[in-house]
Parts: C-alpha cells; sequence; structure tokens
C-alpha cells in the first residue's frame, strides 16, 4: 500500500535540504541544523523583500523582541552559504540561529523522525547525484537543484527516487 503524500511547504523543505547540502559540506550536525533553518529562513526573508537582511546595519533601526545588534566587524561571511556568521552560528533577520530552531520547526510543521529520515534519504541521494562542485556555489545549487525538486512531497519511494534521478 502506498503512503499517503505528506503536504509540506517549502520553508522546511528548504531546511532540511540545506541541512543535508551542510552535512555534505562538512559542518557538524549541530552547525548543519543551524545553517539548514538560517538558509530557509534567508529565503522567506528574500521571498517576502525585508531589506534588513542585506546590511546588518539596517538592524539597528529595527531591532525587534529577540533580535541582536551586531556591527559588521562582528560578522563574517561564511564561504559556502551566503550567510553572516558570528562564532561559527548564522546570522539572519537580527538573531543567531541555532540548532534549536532547526528542531522547533521539525516540531511546529510535525515533521516525525520517521518523515524525516524519508526527506533527508531522497536529498541525500540527490546531492551524491548532484555532485560536491555544484553544492559549493549557492546560486547554481538554487537553480539546478532547489528548483527542481522544490515541489515534491514526500514520502518519496525507491521507484520515485530513480525516476528523479535519471
Amino acid at each position: 500500500m502506498q503512503a499517503q503524500e505528506i503536504k509540506l511547504n517549502r520553508f522546511p523543505k528548504m531546511m532540511i535540504l540545506q541541512y543535508v547540502r551542510a552535512k555534505k559540506l562538512g559542518y557538524s550536525e549541530s552547525e548543519a541544523k543551524a545553517i539548514g533553518y538560517a538558509e530557509a529562513l534567508k529565503y522567506a526573508i528574500f521571498k517576502t523583500k525585508r531589506a534588513y537582511f542585506s546590511n546588518p546595519n539596517q538592524t539597528k533601526s529595527k531591532n525587534k523582541k529577540g533580535q541582536q545588534s551586531l556591527s559588521p566587524s562582528e560578522l563574517k561571511v561564511n564561504e559556502n552559504f551566503q550567510l553572516y556568521f558570528k562564532e561559527n552560528q548564522p546570522y539572519v533577520g537580527g538573531k543567531l540561529i541555532k540548532e534549536f530552531d532547526f528542531e522547533k520547526e521539525l516540531i511546529k510543521k510535525q515533521i516525525t523522525q520517521e518523515i524525516l529520515n524519508n526527506i533527508v534519504e531522497f536529498y541525500n541521494r540527490v546531492l551524491d547525484k548532484a555532485g560536491t562542485d555544484l553544492i559549493k556555489q549557492e546560486s547554481k545549487f538554487f537553480n539546478k537543484v532547489w528548483k527542481v525538486i522544490r515541489d515534491l512531497n514526500p514520502p518519496f519511494n525507491e521507484n520515485e527516487v530513480e525516476k528523479f534521478l535519471n
């Protein structure tokens, strides 16, 4: 019997894909989860055209609850992700992102460990096929991987994986 498709919006799918991407690039489990959430948040902010991400100086005038004002000298741009980092933590939308944010999103979207494992396995196979050179380049990764798989929903079975990868 075929399992029923689980409808997820793009935020958790992007978050999990970027988590898998970060793991493939050698980041620790904790760092990869923070990066996954930060990347999804960054793209959500871009989509809603919030300008405060693109310039950390602008966050000082828009300091909301939970936001931290950091000067540009405190931030570094990560080489694999177009994200600001402070002390190995992504900084997006005036907030330092932690592994907890990833876990909280899974709970909020009711993504069980079984569903997460299915998605991670599929994304791992996709990224293995894409290769390291592609996953290191964010804009190419976005266009050649994310845009192709963003509307697919779990559970992914073996036939769907093979059909996609061929």
